[in-house]
């Protein structure tokens, strides 16, 4: 039987996975708040935190009231 694999904030690795869809993984993160992350963005080369933290602003400025910001590969 194989582990289940821990998603955790990819710009501090504070938060934790709290949720996956047919895309995307639901990241909680008590200092960059609740986000998405498709599992393209995290499986395509590795990324610094500090690229990790821009895309999310960049996607945050862009995401309507009331949604949660999703990063996508493009995003970066």
């Amino acid at each position: 039987m194989r582990g289940k694999l821990t998603i955790t904030c990819p710009i501090c690795g504070k938060g934790q996975e709290v949720g996956v869809g047919i895309h995307e993984h639901v990241i909680r993160c008590p200092t960059h708040g609740e986000f998405e992350v498709t599992h393209g963005a995290l499986m395509e080369k590795p990324r610094e935190p500090k690229e990790w933290e821009q895309a999310l602003e960049r996607v945050k400025g862009k995401t309507a009231l009331g949604k949660r910001a999703r990063i996508h590969t493009g995003d970066f």
